[in-house]
């Protein structure tokens, strides 16, 4: 989980932090005309006068579900605070169709270019490495496992035997695009995200610590260029993300890192080096952002809009598509349409004035087995492997994703979505009469007039007469639920019975044992998963099986394959851009679409509706928020 935690946050500004509760000043804002309020009724005049070309708008209104408490990277400033980010903030890296794109530098490293290496180092007792199977870092001793250098499997897995050896490291090279200035007008260098860096390792910054604790060193080499370099045996597959946001040190080198978490420069106000800067923020109800002067995009674009508007509505989307109607509202982000709010929103579009834009996102819909429950009353049905295919082939999961959300529908092969590169691409077709011919070869038998559930006639290790049933767990909720009942209608057309069970999240998830899923009491559930850069193969691995010696662990299906952990534990040892990693991601992904641990039902998508004069908004399936791109808004020609 440490590690999916991490990859969370490379790929955006925030790190995700520890609950903390800020208590923030409230501050003086300037009034704010929105859009749609009434206005004086002008004279008339005793000529009409000809219709003038109607000027470009100067302000954009974005309008999100909730506030946040901070707009501190390391603070608790959670999704709205990145979202609102994208505009003081152009990057630093964008992820992109899973792909790193650069933003404030000039390339994305790579082994290919030379810059990012594999180097061998010498390592010896007392020093500080990666264990390969703990996959933590620790103090080199005698009888802890390394990987030679050049090894990537657990066949060449060693020993330390007390003697000097040879394990290989990462280096890592960023270059910052020249001339980019803080708003204030302040160069922004290499050391403003060294100082970073530092920051997020500091005991009083309340972030996650996973990537600082894997890092050997992280330098500035000159005004523009920073090394990472990671710790011996840490061949991080997301290296490309390892660059720390640049924070200002010339305006918070004299606040300590514990002072940063309330003082308003850094909370309310943050200097950034992107199209917006900071203005106003009236609690509760908006935050006033202007252009900045200093901005330039490395598409040489400057920021189109005078004034950037934050308005924060709640999570009613009725109430929010009746904004975008009225023109209080320019852009609704994502957070103010949920899956629940495609259908309205469609409908708004097609009124007239409203665009709708939408992609099959990052987040993977799964109905996970119970492979290997635990406690008295969990039979341990989905042991044979024939039985979760034969449920896979029998639920119309491409009827289901398109009836939830029609040409957004997507069902993938495995857990990653279709749009990654990783991925083995689309599912295989609805086939319920090779299910049921499964399920009539292992003995689960239908009664002389065809009507389930399917009894028990000969299936190994089940008594006979035992019916085909299992309740599947889902979280509360209108997507959810229809999800669920269509599971039931298809396996209730094959001869299985299921009865449904919703439970709120604070309970579903939580930790062993006490949970039903990571407790391993479960039947069946369905959830959702997200999905980033490399393939989050630990969700499956062996050695994540939740127990009294793991209770942290995330593989709630309880999944054992001897070659999946194999796969997996060389995805976790190499690099992205080589060969071991590609075969590995290939493998993991390939055992999990046969052996089906977990069924792929859908990809939620991502939208984003707006005004039609805007131009610009395009929702990408990895990115931090449906505003990456907010620098290339414009009003249409």
């Amino acid at each position: 989980m440490k590690g999916m935690i991490a990859t969370a946050r490379r790929w955006g500004r925030a790190i995700v932090p520890l609950s903390l509760l800020l208590v923030l000043a409230a501050c003086g804002v300037p009034e704010v005309e929105f859009p749609g309020a009434a206005s004086a009724t002008p004279a008339q005049s005793a000529t009409p006068a000809a219709s003038p070309t109607p000027a470009a708008p100067t302000s954009l209104f974005v309008c999100l579900a909730d506030e946040p408490t901070s707009l501190y990277i390391y603070g608790d400033s959670g999704r709205a605070a990145d979202v609102i980010l994208e505009a003081i903030y152009d990057g630093p890296i964008d992820l992109l169709g899973f792909v790193p794109q650069p933003a404030l530098l000039e390339k994305i490293p790579s082994l290919a270019d030379g810059d990012a290496r594999i180097e061998p180092v010498t390592i010896t007792f007392n020093d500080v490495y990666l264990n390969p199977e703990t996959l933590e870092p620790q103090t080199m001793a005698r009888g802890l496992p390394y990987l030679p250098s050049g090894c990537r499997s657990s066949e060449c897995l060693a020993t330390f035997a007390g003697q000097p050896v040879q394990v290989d490291r990462l280096v890592v090279t960023f270059r910052l695009r020249a001339e980019v200035r803080w708003s204030d007008g302040t160069p922004l260098t290499a050391s403003d995200s060294v100082f970073s860096f530092e920051l997020d390792g500091h005991p009083d910054t309340p972030s996650s610590k996973y990537l600082f604790a894997r890092t050997f060193s992280y330098r500035a080499l000159d005004e523009q260029t920073v090394e990472w370099t990671g710790l011996p045996g840490f061949l991080d597959a997301e290296f490309p993300g390892n660059f720390w946001t640049p924070l200002p040190e010339h305006q918070l080198s004299q606040f300590t890192a514990a002072d940063l978490l309330t003082v308003p420069e850094v909370t309310r106000a943050p200097l950034g080096w992107g199209p917006y800067v900071m203005e106003a923020w009236e609690a509760g109800s908006h935050l006033t952002l202007r252009a900045n002067p200093e901005y330039e995009s490395s598409s040489g674009q400057a920021p189109a809009f005078d004034t950037l508007v934050f308005r924060f509505l709640g999570a009613d989307a009725d109430s929010a598509l009746d904004q975008l109607r009225t023109g209080e509202c320019d852009v609704l982000d994502e957070s103010l349409l949920p899956m629940s709010a495609l259908a309205a929103a469609e409908a708004a579009a097609g009124s007239g004035g409203i665009e709708l834009a939408g992609v099959a996102g990052s987040i993977v819909e799964r109905l996970d087995f119970g492979i290997q429950p635990v406690g008295e009353g969990q039979p341990a049905l989905w042991q044979d492997v024939t039985l979760r295919q034969a449920v896979g082939a029998c639920v119309d999961r491409q009827g289901l994703a398109a009836e939830l959300f029609g040409e957004l529908g997507q069902v993938p092969a495995s857990f990653l979505p279709a749009t990654h590169p990783q991925s083995l691409g689309a599912a295989p077709a609805y086939a319920p009469v090779q299910g049921q011919e499964a399920l009539d070869q292992l003995g689960w038998r239908l009664d002389d007039t065809g009507q389930g559930p399917r009894q028990a006639g000969g299936v190994s290790g089940v008594a006979n007469g035992t019916p085909l049933a299992f309740t599947l767990l889902t979280l509360p909720g209108q997507v959810p639920q229809a999800a669920a009942e269509w599971v039931q209608r298809d396996l209730a057309a094959c001869g299985m019975e299921v009865l449904l069970e919703a439970v709120p999240s604070a309970e579903l998830f939580t930790s062993w044992p006490e949970g039903p899923v990571f407790g391993r009491s479960y039947a069946s559930v369905m959830w959702a998963w997200p999905n980033f850069f490399s393939p989050a193969c630990e969700m499956f691995a062996g050695w994540e099986i939740p127990s009294d010696e793991n209770p942290q662990g995330i593989n709630a299906a309880g999944f054992s394959d001897p070659g999946y952990d194999e796969a997996c534990r060389t995805l976790l040892w190499s690099p992205a851009g080589t060969a071991e990693y590609e075969q590995a991601a290939d493998r993991v992904q390939a055992i999990v679409a046969e052996q089906l641990p977990a069924l792929p039902l859908f990809v939620r998508p991502r939208l984003v509706a707006y005004a039609d004069w805007l131009c610009g908004p395009q929702p990408d399936p990895s990115a931090t928020s449906v505003l990456w791109n907010l620098e290339s808004w414009r009003a249409c020609p």
